[in-house]
């Protein structure tokens, strides 16, 4: 890969590094702008090309008072495996992990769904989980496209868990491409409840585990 900056060749070696948005940048512009050794992780960081490129100055004080605007995909390809293993395990493990045990179903006993709910709406025993997403652009059967990996805070470290839908790349590339604010992925999906017609039965049910990632970007 390219040095986003230079264009010399760089990869996960001693030379450089790949950023969060799937760009890569060689230490030496790197340090060009303002980081130094102790700023740099090979693996696992946080910078995007667009929050570093104009300093680490900036880059530690962004305008905050700039507006931002907020885009939600869903992660496709999650019911199969991506070369990492089954991303409906890893899904279900990290949300088993990272879960707030103590608040289940909204707070919602069995007879407050029977009341409040209409038919067929689900409560989920979990809320969405916050992970951090790794978006790598690459080609894929020669077509622009985004992988996304999930960093899975334990020993199985970064594990690809599908793409960016086909028809929002060149959506995802464009606000990639802008003043990114934060980039956040949750993991959805699992066990819910149910109000049932018409036996007004509350049911259990689970459903495919998923992700999205959520793109927050400054309004200039």
């Amino acid at each position: 890969m390219k040095c986003v900056r230079c264009g010399r060749l760089v990869g996960l070696t001693a030379r450089g590094m790949r950023l969060f948005d799937g760009n890569y940048i060689c230490f030496k512009c790197f340090d060009a702008l303002g980081f130094d050794k102790s700023d740099r992780k090979i693996l696992n960081n946080t910078y995007t090309w667009n929050e570093i490129k104009n300093g680490k100055e900036a880059y530690l004080n962004p305008k905050k008072n700039s507006p931002l605007r907020e885009y939600t995909f869903k992660v496709a390809g999650v019911t199969f495996d991506q070369g990492d293993g089954d991303p409906q395990k890893i899904l279900k493990k990290y949300q088993a992990e990272n879960c707030d045990r103590d608040y289940q179903y909204d707070g919602m006993t069995n007879k407050d769904i029977k009341e409040d709910l209409n038919y067929d709406d689900k409560v989920y025993q979990f809320e969405p989980v916050e992970f951090s997403p790794l978006l790598e652009r690459m080609k894929f059967e020669g077509k622009d496209a985004i992988r996304v990996s999930m960093d899975t805070e334990s020993d199985a470290g970064v594990l690809v868990i599908g793409w960016i839908p086909a028809d929002k790349v060149e959506t995802v590339n464009a606000l990639l491409d802008g003043s990114v604010y934060d980039i956040a992925g949750a993991v959805t999906g699992g066990k819910y409840k149910y109000l049932s017609y018409p036996d007004d039965k509350v049911e259990t049910e689970t459903d495919n585990f998923g992700a999205t990632i959520t793109i927050k970007i400054q309004i200039q």
